[in-house]
């Protein structure tokens, strides 16, 4: 097994359908809804990746088992790390997690598939992960904050809406706490509070690696040129850049759409998320 990719970012990011497209990379391997279903059975798993380079049979293996972040799948492995309240660290790794899971991942790749790819979003796990896998790299996805903000509180599936006492994001500071009631307990708050918060874990995770394995870019300017950010992405992960996959690339423009915050959300809910998140949009200059 090669150096593991693992992607990360605070949800809402870009990062599905910049993780949809990597896999598509003849060299990597990654992991699908057969391996949340049979976590302790990972022969299906590399059957199915087998099978994806086999002509005409890899199209429907693919359609059928789509790349997934698998949560299932590390809940089997990793007790807690599916929805832990705060970001996991060095500290969280047991001696057994440390030296079983690396056995478990060689299971996940094959002689031609050699780097697995894992999308994470959330917490970043960042030093979790580097206590186990040392060599590893790191791809982190920016987005306006307030684009994801506005994403979140559009999706059922955001915890936000049941309070930042039931959500997996931690509890509020006393300095968050009175932000989040400065602005009426507005839930577009809730939102960027978490942006932040999320944000935070990955930039003190990355404090842990050398820059070599951690790469960072925007998701506009993934959308604006798809073709340049990837080719850098090959050349961090060391993966052969192929005439096939940039065909496929072109074939799969992409559509930013950063600009659904301004034009569906009211002046006054704009200026919370604009001052809620000031900090944070300053440092990635998007202010």
């Amino acid at each position: 097994m090669k150096r593991p990719i693992f992607v990360v970012g605070t949800g809402r990011s870009g990062s599905t359908i910049f993780y949809k497209l990597l896999v598509k990379h003849p060299r990597v391997a990654w992991t699908s809804g057969i391996t949340d279903h049979y976590p302790h059975n990972l022969s299906y798993h590399r059957l199915m990746l087998t099978l994806l380079d086999v002509p005409l049979v890899g199209k429907l293996v693919e359609r059928r088992f789509p790349a997934g972040e698998v949560y299932n799948f590390w809940e089997n492995h990793v007790r807690g790390f599916r929805r832990p309240y705060r970001d996991l660290t060095s500290d969280d790794v047991t001696a057994a997690v440390k030296r079983d899971l690396p056995t478990v991942f060689e299971q996940l790749v094959t002689a031609k598939r050699q780097q697995l790819v894992h999308k994470l979003t959330g917490w970043g796990r960042i030093a979790f992960l580097h206590e186990i896998f040392p060599d590893a790299l790191f791809i982190h996805i920016v987005r306006d904050g307030r684009a994801v903000a506005y994403s979140l509180t559009q999706v059922d599936f955001w915890d936000g809406w049941q309070g930042p006492q039931h959500w997996r994001s931690g509890e509020l500071t006393p300095e968050q706490r009175a932000v989040w009631a400065k602005h009426g307990q507005s839930f577009f708050a809730l939102a960027g509070l978490q942006w932040n918060i999320h944000m935070t874990s990955i930039e003190r995770g990355r404090q842990v690696l050398n820059d070599s394995q951690f790469f960072e870019f925007k998701y506009e300017d993934m959308c604006a040129d798809t073709t340049s950010i990837f080719r850098q992405v090959c050349d961090f992960c060391e993966l052969d850049w192929t005439p096939g996959f940039e065909a496929m690339l072109r074939r799969n423009p992409l559509n930013n759409t950063n600009y659904k915050w301004e034009t569906e959300l009211t002046p006054q809910q704009q200026a919370i998320l604009n001052d809620v998140m000031r900090a944070g949009l300053v440092r990635y200059g998007y202010v």
